[in-house]
């Protein structure tokens, strides 16, 4: 996530009741891009399900929080009783033929 002047950022959603845990904070690289890897389960299903609501809580500038749609989502939706749109993690278990 490209955000340069961000103090803070840390991946929340459905998959962490959207408080985010020690390994859920990203680091910054030299070009202002906040960088995050979570692992596969060890069954090998995605640290995040599929169609789970995210977003990228960010720590301003100016020391305020605000939580953001990452700029990578595929897909965004908005609960009937939300005014925000939430991102939604797209990763739908694909079936392929050799």
């Amino acid at each position: 996530e490209w955000a340069p002047s961000a103090k803070a950022l840390a991946l929340v959603g459905d998959f962490n009741d959207w408080e985010p845990k020690g390994e859920h904070w990203a680091t910054k690289n030299d070009y202002g891009v906040w960088e995050l890897f979570l692992p596969d389960a060890e069954d090998g299903t995605s640290a995040i399900q599929h169609r789970s609501r995210i977003k990228c809580r960010v720590e301003t500038c100016n020391s305020e929080w605000v939580d953001r749609i990452p700029a990578w989502i595929r897909w965004a939706t908005q609960s009937w009783n939300e005014i925000q749109f939430n991102g939604c993690y797209w990763d739908p278990p694909g079936t392929s033929e050799p």
